[in-house]
Formats: C-alpha cells, structure tokens, sequence
C-alpha cells in the first residue's frame, strides 16, 4: 500500500499543492477553492417556526494568524404578515474531517455579527431583540454546515478513495486549509 500511496502523494507535490515533512504530506487548499465548494451548496431555504430563511451568496474568508475560518452569508427572513428583511449573518468556525463521508466541516460554528440592512419600523424590533434571534441563526447555521462539506476528497477516484484514509490533521494556518495525510500502518 505505502508503494501505490507514493506516486499519489508525488503527483500533488510536483502540482505544487503538497509539501513534504516529517509529520506526512500536507495538501494546501486555498480560501478559492473553499468557496467554490461551499458555493455549491447555496442557495439554501429553511423553514422555521416563525417564518422562512433563505441563506445565499457565502463568502469565505481564512485570516492570517487565525485558526478558524470566516464566512459571511447574506439572508432574506420573511416573517409572517410582515414585509421579508436581508441581511449578514457573520460566522467563524475551526475544521473538523469526517472519515466516513471523506469531508471536512465547520466544527461548531459559532454567528459572530447578524447586521439587518434596512432600516425598518421591523429591523428596529429585530435589532432590539438580536440575541433572540442570533440564536435562532445559531440553530440554522449548526444544521447547514453540519450538513453540507466545505471540502470534500474525491471519493469516486482512485487517489480520493487512498488518500482518505490517510487524513491525519487538519488545520487552517497562513489563510491556507492545510491537510496533512500520513501513510496508513
């Protein structure tokens, strides 16, 4: 296995996306590609208990000197009987790899800033009461990205299916997801 696992792991280093160290290969994925994949996913319309939400346009950020990735999401909440409101939903979280689907999450992403953005007689009750309702964005936000990756190792090709089972870290440092994999024991 480590045979066939070393032509792989050279193919992405001379691709220039793999570095080598002691600790295994580390693939770099870049903030582009992330929001290429998450992109995919929207847009995303929930039905709540009081109303519906519709969450488009992610865009994802990784800062230099942070471990947790950023992503703004743009919203439209239409409550009953009342005219629909857009806004920012703000959001940061730290990575996480699922083994079984070959995919990295959002681990706990927590809503940082909600921003209404019309100035309304219902933004101005909305704002007045912007915990209640970070809470309920918190709950929407948990079911979205524990649902949907935001990378995925190719499951269906040859390199997808060996390198998944070699994923030993994964981490965001110097605005880059660096994803090391180790050969399997």
């Amino acid at each position: 296995m480590k045979k066939f696992l070393l032509p792989v792991f050279m193919a992405f280093i001379f691709a220039g996306c793999v570095s080598s160290s002691p600790e295994g290969y580390t693939l770099s994925v870049s903030p582009q590609t992330l929001q290429e994949n998450v992109a995919k996913e929207f847009p995303i319309q929930k039905d709540l208990a009081v109303g519906s939400i519709k969450l488009q346009e992610p865009k994802i950020g990784l800062k230099e000197g942070s471990d947790r990735m950023q992503t703004a999401i743009n919203f439209t909440y239409k409550p009953p009987f009342l005219s629909a409101q857009t806004g920012t939903i703000d959001l940061s979280g730290q990575i996480k790899y699922d083994k079984k689907r070959s995919a990295f999450y959002l681990l706990k992403p927590e809503v940082d800033e909600l921003k209404f953005n019309e100035t309304s007689l219902t933004t101005k009750i909305f704002t007045s009461i912007k915990s209640l309702n970070k809470g309920v964005m918190q709950k929407v936000i948990d079911g979205v990205f524990q649902q949907f990756p935001i990378y995925k190792l190719a499951p269906n090709t040859l390199s997808g299916k060996l390198l998944q089972k070699t994923v030993k870290d994964a981490k965001i440092k110097n605005g880059q997801l660096l994803i090391t994999f180790g050969m399997p024991e």
